[in-house]
């Protein structure tokens, strides 16, 4: 078994891996114009937005 955790160690710790760039991706709100969405989702997206939390294609649609 120790050979396979150190094939698996040394694959993890590869420098030559390709950084993977997240995709753009679009969260949608039911129910945007509610008290739950202005109270914990906005205030929430906007940390996650403000620290850079966020990918760069990221969108918030309320429906």
């Amino acid at each position: 078994m120790s050979g396979v955790r150190e094939g698996l160690r040394d694959a993890l710790a590869d420098d030559r891996r390709i950084p993977r760039l997240p995709e753009p991706a679009a969260m949608v709100i039911f129910g945007a114009s509610g008290d739950l969405t202005a109270r914990k989702l906005i205030p929430a997206l906007y940390d996650l937005a403000s620290t850079r939390r966020l990918p760069m294609g990221f969108a918030v649609v309320g429906v």
